[in-house]
């Protein structure tokens, strides 16, 4: 390798480290965020978020996706070491107390991990939230499906 190429070498390595960096500190700092959200904004409709119920919780990912039949689904995840249950039991509560959700079913199958689903008619969009928790933390999903 010549001394060009060694430096140009170098010189990609320092970029490609430094645009690292930047990456995933955007990403720490939309995680925070999330951490303390007042609500979830879902294909423009607004459910109160389980941080405002319940505080401040970590947050290890986040997705949005879109199915073929139009669906706008969002998915949260937290981390709630031994308040996992607790956590997405008094979110459904306020759901359904204060935000006129429907509860729709519990389950819990082999693998001890549980969910709860609720769901809430606005116009003609149906409003799903469905919690799967364990002992770990928990995944909040927000679909809307207009119908």
């Amino acid at each position: 390798m010549t001394d060009i190429q060694k430096f140009i070498f170098l010189a990609a390595m320092i970029l490609i480290a430094v645009v690292a960096v930047v990456f995933v500190s955007l990403i720490l700092r939309s995680l925070k965020k999330l951490a303390t959200l007042e609500s979830y904004e879902v294909a423009g409709y607004k459910v109160t978020a389980i941080t405002k119920v319940v505080g401040k919780r970590k947050v290890v990912s986040f997705s949005s996706s879109v199915s073929k039949n139009n669906t706008v689904e969002k998915n949260y995840t937290y981390t709630s070491k031994n308040h996992a249950k607790e956590d997405v039991e008094g979110y459904f509560n306020y759901l359904e107390k204060n935000e006129g959700f429907s509860f729709n079913e519990a389950l819990e199958n082999d693998s001890k991990i549980t969910k709860l689903s609720a769901y809430k008619l606005m116009g003609t969009a149906q409003i799903r939230v469905e919690a799967y928790y364990d002992l770990k933390g928990y995944t909040i999903c927000i679909a809307v499906e207009d119908k």
